[in-house]
C-alpha cells in the first residue's frame, strides 16, 4: 500500500547534554597540560627539578620516574591532589591546588524546536520520505563549549528504510543557517543503524541501540570535512510513547583541537501526540 502526501505534521523539542573536557584545555594533550602545568616544578621527564633550580628550601619534589614512588600511589590519590593541593593527602602546601583548571566541565546544551512533516511512505518496501526544519534557540552556555552562541535554522530531508528482524536505516541531510553573519554555514549528513525491541509484551517499553555517523563541513571552498561517530541508545519512557530519552557518546574520528569526545543526552516529545504530561 502507498500512501500520497500526508497532512500529518508533529513537532518534537528537545534538549541535550553534554560534558567533555573544559574549553581553556580542550585542545591540548596530556603531554601538552604537564608540560604547561607540571613541569616548571616536576621537570620535563617528571625526575623534578632540583630544589637550587625551585627555591623552595627544602622541599623535594618526588620523582614520577622512581616506579617505588609513584606505583604505591592509586589514581585517585593522584587525582585528589591535583584537585585540591599537596595537603588533601598530606603532602607540602607548596604543591597548588588547581581545583576545575584541569577538570571536566557539564552544562545542558542549546534547545532545538523542530517540524517535520512526511511526504510519503511505502509499507510494502519499508520505506519513508519527510522533510521538516529545526530552530536551535542558544540557551546552552557557549563560553563553557555547550551552546551555539546564536539562533540556527536546520532544514533537512530525511529517508528511512524498514529492515528485517525490527531495525531500520536513517539518513538525513540538512543545512546549518547560523542567524549571525560571524558563523558559518554548514552542510551536515548523518546516517543511523539501530534495532527496536520492546519489554512487557510486543506494546510495551521500546529499547533502541544504534550507531550513528555525523559529517560535516563549512561551506566555503577547501573545508574539511570532520566525521564522528555516536553510539547511542534510546527508550521511551512512558506508555504512550511520544516522550523518549536517548544517550550516548559523540567521538570524533580524529585527535583534532577542540574536538573532544562528548556524551550526549536529550529528551524528545512529540508534540502532536499529547502533552509531555500525557500517557504516563
Amino acid at each position: 500500500m502507498t500512501a500520497t502526501s500526508r497532512r500529518t505534521v508533529f513537532l518534537h523539542v528537545a534538549m541535550t547534554c553534554t560534558a567533555g573536557l573544559s574549553p581553556a584545555i580542550a585542545q591540548e594533550t596530556g603531554e601538552e597540560l604537564y608540560h604547561a602545568a607540571c613541569a616548571a616544578c616536576h621537570g620535563g621527564d617528571g625526575s623534578g627539578n632540583s630544589i637550587s633550580q625551585l627555591g623552595f628550601l627544602d622541599v623535594e619534589v618526588p620523582d614520577f620516574t622512581d616506579c617505588d614512588f609513584a606505583a604505591r600511589e592509586p589514581d585517585p590519590d593522584w587525582y585528589a591532589v591535583i584537585h585540591a593541593g599537596g595537603p588533601v593527602r598530606g603532602f607540602d602546601r607548596m604543591m597548588p591546588s588547581f581545583g576545575d583548571a584541569l577538570g571536566r566541565e557539564g552544562g545542558t546544551g542549546d534547545l532545538e524546536i523542530g517540524l517535520k512533516r512526511n511526504l510519503g511512505y511505502n509499507l510494502d518496501t519499508g520505506n519513508i520520505f519527510s522533510v521538516g526544519t529545526e530552530v536551535i534557540v542558544p540557551t546552552g552556555d557557549d563560553e563553557l563549549g555547550f551552546g551555539g552562541g546564536t539562533v540556527k535554522f536546520e532544514p533537512y530531508v530525511s529517508w528511512g528504510k524498514m529492515l528485517p528482524s525490527d531495525s531500520f536505516l536513517q539518513v538525513q541531510a540538512l543545512l546549518e543557517l547560523p542567524a549571525e553573519s560571524d558563523f558559518d554555514d554548514e552542510v551536515a549528513l548523518r546516517a543511523a543503524l539501530g534495532r527496536t525491541w520492546t519489554t512487557g509484551g510486543p506494546f510495551g517499553r521500546a529499547w533502541t541501540p544504534m550507531l550513528e555517523v555525523l559529517g560535516s563541513r563549512d561551506l566555503e571552498s577547501g573545508a574539511d570535512i570532520e566525521w564522528d561517530l555516536v553510539p547511542q541508545f534510546q527508550v521511551t519512557l512512558n506508555t504512550r510513547q511520544h516522550v523518549t530519552a536517548n544517550f550516548g557518546l559523540r567521538i570524533p574520528t580524529e585527535n583534532e583541537p577542540g574536538r573532544d569526545t562528548q556524551f550526549v543526552f536529550y529528551l524528545l516529545w512529540d508534540w502532536f501526540d499529547g502533552g509531555v504530561l500525557e500517557g504516563w
